[in-house]
C-alpha cells in the first residue's frame, strides 16, 4: 500500500516516459523535468475528497484488528485472545429463561446478538488465518405463548391492529408487538372487471406467561404485566395445549386460561371457580352414564354397594335420612341421581359399586344376602 501522495507523482512520472518506481527516483526524475510542474497541476492521478476517504479506509483497515493479527505470530498470546472470543460468544448467547424481563431480553436484542456472533467469526478468522462460520443464535422458546384474545382486547391495551378485510390475522407472540401489514391489490374475474380489494394484515402481539413458582405465574400482554397465584392447593402447569391451572391434589381437574381471564383483577378466584365448575360438571356427566348404564342392566343400589364403593356408612345414612331413605330397600340408579344435589360423585361410586355386583351375580346365577348387607 502506498501514500495517495507518492500514487500520483507516480502517475504524473508515468505519464510523462519515466519507468522510476521508487520515491527518490520519481522525485529525481520530476525535479529535472521542466513539464512536472504542469503535469502535477493537472493533476493526472485521482485526486479529490473521494481518493482521499479511500486511502484512509485503507489505512484504517491495515491498523484495525492489531490484536487479532498479532496472534499470527505469537502463539501465547493466540491462546488467550481465542479464549476471550470464546467468552464474548458464550455471553451472547447467555439470558435468563425464568423470568420475564430474561426472555425478553433475549428476545429483544436478537440483532445484537447476532452482530456479536459475527464478529467473534471474524476476529477468529483472523487470528487463526483460517475461515470460521458464525454460531448461530439459537432460538428462543422459552415461556408459553397465551393465545385466545381478540382485536378489542389487544386495542384496549395499546396494542396497533388492523383487522380489514378476510385476510386479516391476530397471533400471540414472544416479540415486541407489531404488524406486516401489505398494500391492497384489486381482485378481476375472468372478464378483466375488478372484483373489489384485498389487502393481507398480520398483527402480532406480545402474550407470553412464565411460570416463576409452582402457583405464581407472571403474564405479559402487549405492554400490560399481571402476577396471578393461585391459592394453596392449585398449581400451574404446561400441557401440549399451553398454560394450565391444576388442582395438586387430583392432578386431572384443570383449567386453561385465555389472556383475558389471566388480566382479570380477580383471575386467580376466578380460574379456581372454573376448575371446580369444570370438576363438577364431569361428575354430573359420569354419574349419569354410570346411571344409565345401571338402568340398563336393571341394576338396584342399596347401602351395602355405597360402603364398597367408599362411601362411609353414617356418611350414607344421612343423606338417605335427609332424602326420606330406606336403608333397608334397594332403590333404582335414576331415583338416586335426582335426589342427589351437589352428591353426584358419591352416587356414581356407589352405582358403580352395585354394578359390578349385579353382573357378579349375575354371572355365577348366585345372589348372596351379604352383599346386600351392610
Amino acid at each position: 500500500m502506498t501514500h495517495p501522495s507518492f500514487e500520483r507523482m507516480l502517475a504524473v512520472a508515468s505519464a510523462l516516459g519515466s519507468s522510476a518506481a521508487t520515491v527518490r527516483g520519481v522525485a529525481k526524475f520530476l525535479r529535472g523535468d521542466k513539464r512536472a510542474k504542469a503535469a502535477i497541476r493537472a493533476a493526472i492521478a485521482p485526486t479529490g475528497r473521494d481518493y482521499r476517504e479511500s486511502w484512509e479506509s485503507r489505512v484504517a483497515n491495515r491498523k484495525a484488528d492489531p490484536e487479532a493479527k498479532r496472534c499470527r505470530k505469537d502463539a501465547k498470546f493466540r491462546k488467550g485472545y481465542l479464549a476471550r472470543l470464546r467468552r464474548r460468544e458464550v455471553a451472547a448467547m447467555r439470558y435468563d429463561s425464568a423470568t420475564l424481563d430474561g426472555i425478553f431480553s433475549r428476545v429483544d436484542s436478537g440483532p445484537q446478538r447476532i452482530a456479536e456472533l459475527a464478529e467473534v467469526a471474524r476476529l477468529r478468522t483472523i487470528a487463526t488465518g483460517k475461515p470460521h462460520k458464525q454460531l448461530p443464535l439459537p432460538p428462543c422458546h422459552d415461556g408459553v405463548l397465551v393465545t385466545g384474545f381478540d382485536a378489542s382486547l389487544a386495542r384496549k391495551h395499546g396494542a396497533k391492529i388492523n383487522m380489514a378485510g378476510k385476510d386479516a390475522t391476530l397471533q400471540a407472540c414472544r416479540d415486541k408487538s407489531w404488524g406486516h401489514h401489505a398494500e391492497a391489490y384489486t381482485i378481476w374475474d375472468k372478464k378483466g372487471r375488478p372484483r373489489g380489494q384485498r389487502a393481507e394484515h398480520d398483527n402480532y402481539v406480545r402474550s407470553l406467561a412464565v411460570i416463576v413458582e409452582p402457583a405464581t405465574v407472571d403474564y405479559v400482554f402487549h405492554e400490560t404485566r399481571r402476577r396471578v397465584t393461585l391459592p394453596a392447593g392449585y398449581v400451574w402447569e404446561i400441557d401440549v395445549n399451553g398454560l394450565r391451572a391444576v388442582d395438586a391434589t387430583s392432578r386431572r381437574d384443570d383449567y386453561h386460561p385465555s389472556a383475558a381471564e389471566l388480566l382479570r383483577k380477580d383471575a386467580a378466584a376466578y380460574l379456581v371457580a372454573k376448575i371446580n365448575a369444570n370438576r363438577a360438571r364431569r361428575q354430573e356427566i359420569a354419574a349419569k352414564l354410570a346411571v344409565e348404564a345401571a338402568a340398563v342392566q336393571g341394576v338396584y343400589v342399596c347401602l351395602a354397594d355405597s360402603i364398597r364403593a367408599g362411601n362411609c356408612r353414617q356418611g350414607t345414612l344421612s343423606f338417605g335420612q335427609r332424602h326420606g331413605l330406606d336403608p333397608e330397600r334397594h332403590y333404582s340408579a335414576p331415583e338416586l341421581l335426582e335426589i342427589a344435589n351437589g352428591d353426584a360423585s358419591r352416587v356414581r361410586l356407589a352405582v358403580t359399586a352395585a354394578r359390578l355386583r349385579h353382573e357378579r351375580e349375575m354371572a355365577t346365577g348366585v345372589c348372596e344376602l351379604s352383599d346386600h348387607r351392610a
